[in-house]
């Protein structure tokens, strides 16, 4: 265990808690606490301690339901970025260097909070026009500008209603090349990946029922799926026997370019179980 409970105020509510590192390898927790209204929190682990990350006081948009979703990355000069879904619907991506907030979109844009960074630290989104259909991977050049990475444009096989396919996550290979997970059925039936070579866009179906992905480092794409969505066989990709009946949430890492698996057993109590490959 490290350390006591990261709460600035333990009676107050904490959601939506995140992990991640920082560009020197540090250990960094972030979440939302309900203080009054809802704050954006981080810390981060300098070996010993918990220590509150240097930022200025950022309230978060939230709804009725609660805080709106957000996400959080640390850019190439290590400064804090922090995406989240503002008024109407937009996603609001600022900066901090620690004494103020810049914001790196305007208005905003339609897209994912989702932020994700290359090996040079640059942060990448993607945004999506609901009127063209595109989703547009865009890295942040510095300033405010947001370069275009690559697009994509598909439309649905089984919706003529809702005729395009919109990226509901994505990753970013070690040579930056993005991969799209999406719906090509809108009804359902399991998530095809697109992965960018350069030129085109590359597709893979794995499985009807999605629950986790990563990428090795040869960036081959590694699935956890299920035909069912609980209580059935749960199947890893370059594997050759099923992990087990589970039920509940799944998570998948890479260790070592092997799979590992945090997970709950339904033969095993449905304690919590980590298994790897």
């Amino acid at each position: 265990r490290l350390g006591g409970a990261l709460d600035i105020v333990d009676s107050h509510n904490s959601v939506q808690p995140k992990l991640l590192l920082d560009r020197n390898g540090k250990l960094v927790v972030v979440w939302a606490e309900d203080n009054g209204l809802w704050y954006l929190q981080a810390r981060r682990w300098n070996g010993t301690s918990w220590e509150k990350l240097p930022i200025p006081s950022k309230p978060l948009p939230y709804t009725s339901t609660g805080v709106n979703a957000f996400d959080a990355a640390f850019d190439s000069s290590n400064a804090f970025v922090v995406s989240v879904y503002g008024n109407y619907g937009r996603v609001q991506v600022s900066r901090t260097t620690g004494s103020s907030w810049t914001a790196l979109t305007g208005m905003g844009f339609t897209g994912l909070t989702q932020l994700e960074t290359n090996a040079s630290g640059e942060i990448h989104a993607v945004f999506q026009s609901k009127i063209t259909g595109n989703n547009y991977i865009k890295r942040w050049t510095g300033g405010l500008n947001w370069q275009i990475v690559a697009t994509f444009n598909k439309t649905a096989y089984d919706s003529p209603d809702a005729p395009y396919i919109y990226a509901e996550s994505f990753a970013l290979r070690a040579d930056g090349k993005p991969v799209l997970e999406a719906p090509t059925f809108v009804g359902g039936y399991g998530s095809d990946f697109f992965t960018w070579t350069g030129l085109t866009w590359l597709e893979t179906h794995r499985g009807r029922y999605m629950h986790d992905y990563a990428l090795n480092s040869s960036t081959y794409l590694i699935t956890a799926t299920s035909f069912y969505g609980g209580g059935t066989e749960l199947e890893v990709t370059g594997t050759t026997q099923d992990a087990g009946l589970f039920d509940g949430d799944v998570s998948l890492a890479i260790r070592n370019d092997q799979p590992l698996l945090l997970y709950f057993p339904r033969a095993e109590n449905n304690k919590l179980t980590a298994k790897l490959w």
